[in-house]
């Protein structure tokens, strides 16, 4: 089936506000120092050549699609045939601004847009003309909306009140980007059918997609996410507005002088977003972003190089393959993924897009990896432009390797992730999973040494990850919910202080070996806590001995024991204590053994009940944080926690 895909990006899509605030790490310019404008001018197609889908009047070409998946997207448009369209009146736009509220305005809002783009292709593989009624509906009904955006969003209106839309602008954020290549795609293909049904569609659909977001586009430098202007932001909503846009601007603008300014403008700005990546190509923001990241490169990349005529091919540069590879580098087993930073442990990365670009880069194990999740999953993003790109790759993903790759370690030196597990292409066993870095990485938690542990690749002791975005999840206020504090992660609490926000609150040290039998790490993280810590050294330490036990060992000095300091570890599995020192966990009916220094730590169990449905989805009612309470009379000391079967 196909999944919702405004769903994926109102549940991602985080405000400007708070926590994405990235420097440019690395002028590499790789878009921008490979054409100038004017070699861009004679590279750049002014038809629609590069459009690498047949026309809607090419029903030989839409035949070749897979019989079943074509019924399933014929079936899904059938379902839309009675969809009554929704009004989103101002009031639902104000609700962010009162209560916080994200969900009043983004429900109906992506209903109304999940309806128009089912019919869309549930008419792309029929073409009998039965679909483009209620697609006519659905088009009015997005061309009243006096804006496209999202109500988090409209701050980059400037300074107009808060959940208030400004009618004398248009801006282009998350959803006015998606809405708009929806659109232009809708155009692209069916321009003629619509103006059958209802004269003047399509000339009034081209003018709203060229006012709301070509126009915009071209005239405006101060978006946040441009990073024009000297403006230094930039996250996943650069390459996701610039693909976005990038496709209206390739479909929609007529004036060619004006296409190519604006085609090379989206390339200065996406250079912004690849110079920020450090070369091993790790995305901080989390694996649940990496689709709108890294994935959306591949998006931008993929029209780039075919308006080009293969000209401008960015896929053989080492850091877009690395960029690539951190997807199924992070991934664990039974759907589970590393989660650091705003990312939920569970999800379902797009098949198509992974095959892809895997198939861009050359990189097998890629290939395999969206030919694995492809077994089970379909369709997820339903963004028309992957979703085509699936459907005529399908029979070649079909014939492809199914077996996800599971490398035994991944090490990420400059991004400061280390990744280790028992066995190399096995879910048995430990898994585990450490993070340095510092307290200002996009979508940050305050988590410098944390970890994650994995047995039979099922969760042991988890990061909690991310909840419902609300007005709170980014503003100054974004510490006092308790998945991204600290005291909730797998860290220390030390003199009853908790890490801060920041970036100078890091790691101040990072050291990582692997072997045949083992993988070690070793962080320092007292930076990690202000001076009211009261600490002097704190170096946090892992040893995976493969096929054996997890060895987590803190070496630690205190300038004062005047408070309680933990070592803290969250798990959604209720511990046993067998006996003082011993704890037992059921992982999945097989038994683990957590063994403590109880002359050294005490031990106390807390429960921490859920409220937010996602959260309760991934982990139930309720998770537990064990503390293992440093002894009052001590301030120098090492203590061990050994993890075996």
């Amino acid at each position: 089936m196909i999944k919702v895909f405004y769903n994926r990006l109102f549940l991602l899509c985080g405000c400007l506000i708070f926590s994405i605030v990235l420097y440019a790490q690395q002028e590499r310019n790789y878009l921008t120092k490979s054409v100038s404008v004017a070699q861009l001018a004679g590279m750049l197609s002014t038809k629609d050549e590069w459009v690498n889908f047949p026309s809607y009047e090419n029903r030989a070409g839409w035949s070749v699609i897979d019989s079943s998946l074509r019924n399933d997207l014929i079936r899904k448009a059938v379902s839309k045939l009675d969809y009554k369209y929704q009004f989103v009146p101002s009031s639902a736009y104000l609700a962010f601004a009162t209560t916080g509220d994200r969900g009043v305005m983004e429900r109906p809002y992506a209903q109304n847009c999940n309806a128009v783009r089912d019919l869309v292709l549930g008419e792309l593989m029929e073409g009998r003309k039965r679909f483009i009624p209620q697609i006519i509906n659905g088009i009015n009904n997005l061309i009243e909306m006096q804006t496209w955006a999202l109500s988090a969003h409209l701050a980059l209106q400037g300074k107009h009140k808060p959940g208030v839309i400004d009618s004398t602008q248009n801006i282009i954020d998350l959803g006015a980007g998606r809405t708009g290549a929806m659109l232009a795609w809708t155009y692209y293909f069916l321009q003629k059918e619509l103006d059958l049904f209802k004269p003047g569609t399509s000339a009034k659909l081209s003018s709203e997609i060229q006012r709301r977001i070509v126009d915009t586009y071209e005239e405006r430098n101060d978006f946040w996410w441009m990073a024009l202007n000297g403006h230094k932001l930039v996250n996943n909503w650069n390459v996701w507005c610039n693909y976005n846009s990038l496709t209206c601007i390739l479909l929609m603008e007529q004036d060619t002088k004006k296409k190519i300014n604006a085609v090379y403008k989206t390339m200065r700005s996406v250079d912004k977003f690849i110079n920020y990546y450090k070369d091993d190509g790790a995305c901080e923001e989390g694996p649940s972003y990496w689709s709108e990241a890294g994935g959306n490169l591949y998006n931008y990349l993929s029209l780039i190089k075919s308006v080009t005529n293969n000209q401008i091919d960015l896929f053989v540069q080492p850091l877009v393959k690395n960029m690539a590879a951190y997807i199924y580098n992070v991934y664990i087993g039974n759907q589970y993924y590393v989660n650091f930073a705003d990312a939920h442990a569970k999800i379902i990365p797009d098949p198509g897009l992974i095959y892809g670009f895997g198939n861009a880069i050359g990189d097998d194990k890629m290939k395999s990896f969206g030919a694995f999740l492809a077994k089970n999953e379909r369709f997820n993003s339903g963004d028309i432009f992957e979703t085509l790109n699936y459907l005529f790759e399908q029979k070649n993903i079909s014939k492809t390797s199914n077996l996800p790759p599971l490398p035994k370690d991944v090490q990420y030196k400059e991004t400061q992730i280390t990744i280790g597990r028992d066995k190399e292409n096995s879910l048995e066993g430990f898994y585990f999973a450490a993070k340095g870095g510092n307290n200002n990485e996009s979508h940050n938690h305050n988590d410098i040494g944390s970890f994650i542990l994995y047995y039979n690749s099922k969760p042991l002791l988890i990061d909690i990850g991310s909840g419902t975005y609300t007005a709170k999840t980014f503003s100054a206020k974004r510490y006092e919910l308790f998945n991204t504090r600290s005291l909730n992660h797998n860290v220390p609490l030390i003199n009853g202080i908790e890490q801060q926000a920041g970036a100078q609150f890091k790691s101040s040290s990072y050291n990582y070996r692997s072997s045949a039998n083992d993988v070690s790490l070793s962080i320092g993280i007292e930076s990690a806590y202000p001076d009211s810590a009261n600490v002097d050294k704190w170096e946090r330490s892992y040893l995976l001995s493969r096929g054996k036990s997890f060895t987590i060992k803190d070496m630690f000095s205190l300038k004062e024991n005047n408070g309680k300091t933990s070592d803290n570890f969250v798990t959604a599995i209720k511990p046993i204590q067998v006996k003082s020192g011993e704890l037992i966990f059921n992982v999945s009916g097989e038994v683990v053994k957590l063994k403590y220094e109880d002359e050294k730590m005490d031990y106390k169990l807390v429960s921490i009940p859920l409220t937010d449905p996602p959260l309760i989805k991934e982990w139930g009612n309720s998770l537990y944080r064990l503390e293992f309470i440093l002894k009052k009379n001590i301030l120098k000391v090492s203590t061990t926690i050994t993890i075996s079967k």
